[in-house]
C-alpha cells in the first residue's frame, strides 16, 4: 500500500475552517493551492499520508467554500463533492458521511467519529455585584405585598386584642363594667349620662384592680406591629396575644413566614450563584418545546443534510424551522447576541469556544457520524 500513490499529484479539496484547516496569513490567490499555506488537523493528516503514500498535493478551495449538499430542485451538487464530481479535484479533506453523499463519492474508511452539539449562549450575572442583592429573590411587587401585609396584619392583631374578653384591654373594660363596688358602680353611671368612655381610668379597686398589673398597652397598635415584624425576620417578643382570635392569626402567620422564607431562601441561593438562563435547553428535543430560543444550522452542511432527511419528523421540523446559517462565525456571533442556538459538530464547537466561559457546548448524543477523505469512485484513493 505504500507504494500505492507512488508517483501521482492529487488535488485536495479543502475548505478554510478552523481547527480543521487554517489558511495562513500572507497566502496569495497564487500560491494558496501550496500546502506551506495550509495549516492545522487536515493538512497535517494530508502531509502524514503523503509521506507515508510518496505522493504530491496541492489544495484546492471549492468557490462556493461549502463541504457539498445536494440541491433537490436543480439536482446538482455543490461544494467539494461538485470539484470531485466535476473532476476539478481527486480527493477531500475530512469529509462528514451521509447516505446522500454516498451516493455521490466514495469514502476512505473512517479516522474520527462525532456528534452534534448545541452552543447555547447563559447570560450568567453574580447577584452579589448589587448592593442591595438580598432583595432580588423576590421582584418589587411582591416586596411591596409582604410590607403591607405586615401592616395590616398588625391592625388586625391589635384590633382583635382590644375587642376580645381574653385580651388585657378587654378584660379590664369587662371588669370595669362588671364590678358591684360602688366607686365602679358609681363612675359607670356617671359615664352613663355623659355618654362617654372610660378613657382617664388607670387603676381602680376590686374587680379591676385583678387586672391592673396587665398593661393597658401591652397589644396595641405599636407592639402588635412589633410582634408581626420580628415574625417576619424569625424573631419574638415578649408580649403575645392570650385571645383565641389573636393566637389563630398569629399561627397562621408564622406558618405563611415559614412558607415564605423557605421561598426566599432558595431563591437568594440562585441569585447568589451564577444565573443561567439557557438551563431548560439539553437536548434537540427541548427546542421544540420552548418559545425563547431560536436555533439555526449551517446550510448545505452534513448536519443539515442529517436532519434533514432522517426518518424522524422531530428532527424533519427542527431543520425546517431552523435559522440557515452562512458560515460558523455568524452563527456564534448569534448565539452571543441573541437568545439562539447554533446546532453543528461537536468538535467544531469544542474548538470555537475554547475562550468563551459563557457559552456552552451541549453534547447530544445524536446523529453521530464519521469523518472520512472522500474521493472518485475511479481513483486510486478510494482504495484507501
Amino acid at each position: 500500500m505504500g507504494k500505492t500513490l507512488t508517483g501521482y499529484h492529487i488535488k485536495i479539496g479543502i475548505v478554510n475552517e478552523p481547527p480543521l484547516a487554517m489558511k495562513k496569513d500572507g497566502c496569495t490567490e497564487a500560491n494558496q493551492t501550496s500546502p506551506k499555506c495550509w495549516s492545522g488537523w487536515n493538512p497535517d493528516i494530508i502531509a502524514r499520508l503523503a509521506r507515508d503514500l510518496n505522493f504530491t498535493y496541492e489544495f484546492i478551495e471549492p468557490r462556493d467554500r461549502k463541504y457539498g449538499a445536494f440541491d433537490e430542485k436543480t439536482k446538482t451538487w455543490n461544494g467539494m463533492i461538485k470539484d470531485i464530481l466535476d473532476y476539478r479535484v481527486n480527493m477531500t479533506t475530512a469529509l462528514s458521511i451521509n447516505a446522500k453523499r454516498s451516493e455521490a463519492i466514495s469514502y476512505t474508511s473512517p479516522f474520527y467519529e462525532d456528534q452534534a452539539a448545541m452552543a447555547v449562549y447563559f447570560a450568567s450575572t453574580k447577584s452579589s455585584s448589587n448592593l442591595f442583592f438580598f432583595l432580588e429573590p423576590f421582584e418589587l411587587s411582591v416586596w411591596v405585598c409582604i410590607f403591607g401585609l405586615i401592616a395590616i396584619i398588625s391592625i388586625f392583631m391589635a384590633f382583635l386584642s382590644k375587642i376580645s374578653s381574653m385580651g388585657r384591654f378587654g378584660k379590664k373594660i369587662h371588669a370595669m363594667q362588671t364590678c358591684p363596688c360602688p366607686e365602679c358602680s358609681l363612675r359607670r353611671e356617671v359615664k352613663e349620662k355623659k355618654k362617654c368612655q372610660f378613657a382617664e381610668t388607670i387603676t381602680h379597686d376590686c374587680l379591676v384592680e385583678e387586672v391592673d398589673s396587665d398593661d393597658l398597652n401591652d397589644l396595641c397598635l405599636d407592639n402588635s406591629t412589633w410582634l408581626i415584624g420580628t415574625g417576619f425576620v424569625l424573631q419574638g417578643t415578649d408580649t403575645l396575644p392570650t385571645a383565641p382570635s389573636g393566637r389563630c392569626l398569629l399561627f397562621f402567620w408564622w406558618f405563611f413566614i415559614m412558607i415564605l422564607t423557605s421561598m426566599y431562601t432558595a431563591n437568594l441561593t440562585a441569585h447568589l450563584t451564577l444565573v443561567r438562563s439557557g438551563d431548560r435547553i439539553r437536548s434537540l428535543e427541548d427546542l421544540l418545546n420552548q418559545n425563547d430560543y431560536t436555533w439555526g444550522l449551517i446550510k448545505d452542511r452534513n448536519m443539515e443534510i442529517m436532519m434533514k432527511y432522517i426518518n424522524d419528523q422531530r428532527y424533519n421540523k427542527i431543520a425546517e424551522k431552523a435559522v440557515k446559517l452562512a458560515d460558523v462565525k455568524e452563527a456564534l456571533k448569534k448565539v452571543n447576541e441573541e437568545k439562539f442556538v447554533f446546532i453543528d459538530e461537536g468538535s467544531i464547537l469544542d474548538y470555537n469556544l475554547r475562550d468563551n466561559c459563557k457559552t456552552t457546548n451541549i453534547k447530544t448524543g445524536k446523529f453521530s457520524n464519521h469523518w472520512h477523505l472522500g474521493s472518485t469512485l475511479t481513483h486510486p484513493t478510494s482504495l484507501l
